[in-house]
């Protein structure tokens, strides 16, 4: 009950807080800042009292509806008043302190600062204006303020829990979903009543601007209702009332009457507005245009009563089809238009400052400048198009001039996306209500006529100053001089300052007699063309000039141009060519060889000198005067070709040609000539040369040549001219295949003709890690000019040669291989042989030892058998020493053949071939071979004792048998393994000759 009754308290001052917030938000002061002053004072002054009635929990601990109060004016009055508000709340909790002061002032910025968060997620998402959100905000408020707790003190902090959790989680966010929603419907109530009290302003303004006729229609004849304005309109008289349904159908257009009637078919039937444009015929046959609007007067009632109102439109229509003139004729003219025409819609951003256009309108030109299509443009941004525009003078004008309306022209240079070279624009932008025209002019030739007119004053007055030719400018009158150029200055020695306002005779340049003759001759013809006139300059020395002058009038004042060259060298090398033309005359007379003058146009001979006179044997006057072709000395064919390649490399050069001598003798001759100018006529200076005695020279040459190459190509041996390749460093690391002939092919089996001028590691590769060291072994020849000549075997190649290897140009080793693999071989085979001999009388001395050896030990064995027979013959048969002894006569009986076989083998007598069971040898060798195998090994065999009999020696197969056997033990010592040995009979697929060898199969595993 104690904590009923503040609760109640707070809970009934807020919902007061929220209906006078209904009344503030009806205050309005045209100053924002006041309204929003108010309300900060108002919510601070109510969050006040709500903190002033308090439920206390303890001293310094009490609970409020701050919380709920502070969350609704962040949420919905926005941050300065929720600001304000929070300041205010928590400089009064600190005031009054206490242990919950710092849970207090928690609660107020926390309360606040979520509301002005929920007020900025509200401006972006209209859609939070529901309960469930308002519930959510007041759910998250409380729960934080509940946790806020964990500051108090630890027995104020059970107690608050047990008193406050329920109304702080269950009561608290209830009220505060609560008045956000008031204060919600609030807000919207008063912005609807803005908005119908700005809507009734604007109907009033509209009925007092307008002439709009009122009227209300009723269908059945009971209770229609005209304005005065529609009287007027249709031109029916005011005082007879309003006129019958049927004459005012009547006035209607009857291609209109039937619309109009569907429309209000469509009103009435299904409440549809009406909304139709329409024609009146008049009694004097005038046309008018109307435009109607209207709705049902009552839908609940079900009467069939239409109020509307009527416009006349007629002016409307009549300026609408004009202006579809005028626009189809603006478009015609626009299209036809060379130059280019578009409409621009200027683009805003949310401070409504300009920064893009939209395409309106294009006519032809500007599409075909841009390269699009005028539909396809209609709509599309600007700068999206033509990115180049941007930050350009073009966009800021057009920016301008939507923003001031004032027309702009300008003139600029454009290098956009769809142009190929920079175009200059006369830009004209003027208003068109929203929009802005844009005019463009494409004056680039203009501009560049204009640059090309300043660039060529820019040059007159660089080429005065800078002329090769000296030029004056002097007064007709007085021939006093105005303006001289740098090069007259340079001839003269005179400045343009010490010159200007003076005369020639002033400055002592010219004898005033022959001044005066100048002067006389210019009066008299108006110019002087090319006069040589000797001039004396600044430093008293004479210097040549030919002038020419000429008079020109610039306005009223006649000037005297004259420009002049400097002469004096020039006369300098005419005294020096005659010098040189006597010298080239007597050089061209006493020169050794055939010189010959002539006329290049028609091959006439000006002269020639006397070597050229020994050679082809005509005289000096058989010669000069007459054409090279009419005397026969060459054809005219032969003429023109040597012309032609004359022409097409611009001189001849020891070209070989044939002439004729006098006598009709053909004669070779090599010809160089040249053309040079003669007085300006162009000759053609030719020397020749008798090559006849070299042509049989090298006639043998080429014989000799074809001889060495023939045997160059055809000898045995193989040649090959290697170059040397080095590195930076001058290290010879590959060698350059120059030159190779067809021996070499034949020698190595390698074509190195066909790899001439690569290199030797590209065709051979590998070859540089081969032993006989090509490269080092090559290059050191070349480089250090010493000839070896060795021998030498190639594992690449496969054959031995005689190498020879000397120097034979800068960097050059010339080789040749001699193939000596046969005697080579033969060679080896010869050493083969020798050792073989050498074993054969080794062995045959070893024999003759075996022999006496063999000897030795028969007579040893006849003993042996002898006593062991006459031991076996005195036991009993069945004395098991009996066996034992008949075993030692077998071994002694094999010892007896081994003996005879190693006399035989010593006297070099042949093996006893004779049938024999091979079959029983096996047997009783695997006997004496399991006595000496290791444990490891197992034997096991297979014979087949019906197999026949085998022609060959027991003695020798039993050795082989043997060696068999153990060869595949000793294979198996360390792993251990099986032995098989198998017997049977079989038929051979091929027939064994007798006494050839044959393989025995055997079979061993491990």
């Amino acid at each position: 009950m104690n904590l009923l009754l503040p609760l109640i308290n707070n809970f009934t001052m807020i919902i007061s807080l929220v209906a006078v917030y209904g009344l503030l938000l009806r205050i309005k002061s045209s100053k924002e800042t006041y309204t929003i002053g108010m309300q900060s004072v108002f919510f601070a002054a109510t969050t006040l009292l709500a903190m002033s009635v308090p439920f206390t929990i303890s001293e310094g601990v009490f609970f409020d509806s701050r919380s709920i109060v502070l969350t609704a004016i962040g949420a919905f009055a926005g941050p300065i008043p929720a600001i304000f508000t929070v300041f205010v709340s928590s400089l009064y909790r600190l005031n009054t302190g206490g242990d919950g002061m710092i849970m207090g002032v928690a609660v107020i910025l926390t309360s606040g600062g979520l509301g002005m968060l929920f007020y900025y997620l509200l401006l972006r998402n209209p859609w939070l204006r529901a309960a469930r959100y308002y519930y959510i905000l007041g759910l998250i408020v409380h729960v934080l303020m509940l946790s806020y707790t964990g500051i108090l003190p630890p027995d104020t902090r059970a107690a608050v829990l047990k008193d406050l959790w329920f109304p702080i989680l269950i009561l608290y966010p209830i009220v505060t979903t609560l008045v956000l929603a008031l204060m919600a419907e609030q807000q919207d109530r008063m912005k609807r009543m803005h908005e119908q009290k700005q809507l009734q302003k604007f109907h009033a303004i509209g009925r007092r601007l307008t002439n709009h006729g009122i009227w209300l229609l009723d269908l059945e004849g009971k209770d229609s209702w005209w304005s005065p304005e529609m009287f007027t309109l249709f031109n029916f008289p005011i005082d007879q009332g309003v006129p019958d349904i049927r004459l005012y159908l009547n006035r209607i257009h009857p291609d209109d009457r039937e619309k109009l009637l569907t429309a209000q078919e469509r009103l009435l039937q299904h409440n549809r507005p009406m909304n139709i444009q329409f024609r009146t015929q008049l009694e004097d046959d005038t046309i008018r245009w109307y435009e109607v609007w209207g709705e049902r007067a009552i839908p609940q009632t079900g009467q069939n009563k239409i109020i509307g109102a009527t416009q006349d439109i007629t002016q409307r229509k009549r300026t609408e089809v004009e202006r579809q003139i005028f626009e189809k004729r603006f478009r015609i003219a626009q299209e036809m238009s060379p130059d280019g025409f578009t409409i621009l819609q200027p683009v805003r951003d949310e401070k409504g400052e300009i920064f893009d256009f939209i395409w309106v309108y294009e006519n032809n030109a500007v599409a075909k400048m841009n390269g699009t299509d005028p539909k396809k443009v209609v709509g599309r941004r600007l700068l999206d198009l033509f990115p180049g525009h941007r930050g350009t003078a073009f966009l800021n004008n057009y920016i301008q001039v939507a923003q001031t309306g004032e027309p702009l022209t300008f003139e600029e240079e454009y290098v956009g996306e769809t142009l190929e070279s920079p175009t200059w624009f006369r830009i004209v932008v003027v208003p068109m209500e929203d929009n802005i025209a844009i005019l463009a002019q494409d004056i680039t030739q203009r501009k560049q006529a204009e640059d090309l007119l300043k660039e060529n004053v820019s040059r007159l007055a660089v080429a005065f100053e800078n002329s090769p030719a000296f030029i004056t400018i002097q007064k007709a009158e007085n021939a006093e001089y105005i303006s001289v150029n740098n090069t007259w200055s340079s001839i003269t020695g005179y400045s343009a300052e010490e010159v200007v306002g003076k005369t020639t005779p002033d400055l002592n340049l010219m004898d005033s007699n022959a001044h005066e003759l100048l002067l006389k001759e210019f009066k008299e013809k108006g110019a002087v063309r090319n006069v040589e006139v000797p001039l004396t300059i600044k430093d008293g020395s004479t210097r040549f000039i030919l002038i020419s002058s000429v008079l020109h009038s610039e306005g009223d004042k006649p000037l005297i141009f004259t420009t002049g060259i400097d002469i004096t060298e020039l006369k300098l090398k005419e005294a020096q060519l005659k010098q040189s033309e006597e010298r080239f005359s007597l050089a061209f007379h006493s020169a050794p060889i055939g010189m010959a003058l002539t006329r290049f146009e028609d091959g006439l001979i000006v002269d020639v000198n006397n070597a050229f006179l020994k050679i082809s044997e005509f005289s000096r006057g058989e010669l000069v005067g007459r054409k090279t072709t009419e005397i026969g000395i060459w054809s005219t064919e032969t003429r023109e070709r040597t012309l032609d390649q004359q022409k097409a490399t611009g001189g001849l050069k020891l070209h070989e040609v044939m002439i004729y001598t006098k006598s009709g003798r053909e004669l070779p001759i090599l010809l160089s000539a040249e053309v040079i100018k003669i007085n300006h006529v162009e000759h053609m200076l030719s020397n020749i040369v008798d090559i006849s005695d070299n042509r049989k020279i090298e006639q043998a040459l080429s014989e000799s040549e074809a001889n060495y190459k023939s045997l160059f190509e055809n000898m045995n041996a193989g040649f090959v001219l290697f170059e040397v390749v080095q590195d930076t460093e001058g290290h010879p690391v590959d060698l350059l295949i120059v030159m190779a002939n067809d021996g070499f092919r034949l020698t190595t089996g390698l074509d190195l003709k066909s790899s001439m001028g690569k290199h030797l590691t590209k065709v051979l590769p590998g070859i540089e890690k081969d032993e006989a060291d090509w490269i080092g072994t090559y290059s050191k020849v070349a480089l250090t000019g010493e000839a070896i000549q060795f021998e030498q075997g190639s594992e690449l190649l496969g054959y031995y040669y005689s190498i020879s290897a000397f120097k034979a140009g800068p960097n050059q080793c010339a080789v040749t291989f001699v193939d000596i693999t046969k005697r080579k071989l033969a060679e080896e085979k010869e050493r083969e042989l020798e050792a073989q001999l050498r074993q054969s009388q080794k062995l045959e001395a070893v024999g003759t030892m075996a022999g006496g050896i063999a000897h030795d030990f028969n007579n040893i064995l006849q003993g042996l058998y002898l006593y062991t027979n006459i031991i076996k013959e005195q036991l009993p048969d069945d004395d098991q020493v009996h066996s034992d002894f008949q075993h030692i006569i077998e071994s002694g009986n094999r010892a007896k053949e081994l003996v005879r076989q190693i006399l035989t083998f010593s006297r070099k007598e042949e093996a006893i071939f004779k049938p024999t069971r091979i079959q029983y040898l096996i047997k009783d060798a695997l006997k004496l071979i399991r006595a000496s195998t290791p444990a490891t090994i197992d034997i096991k065999e297979n014979i087949d004792l019906n197999c026949g009999a085998v022609l060959c020696d027991a003695i020798q197969f039993h050795q082989v048998f043997i060696n068999l056997c153990n060869n595949a033990i000793y294979a198996m010592k360390d792993k251990g393994g099986q032995l098989s040995v198998c017997l049977h009979q079989t038929e051979s697929p091929i027939e064994v000759e007798p006494g050839k060898p044959f393989h025995l199969r055997g079979v061993f595993s491990n």
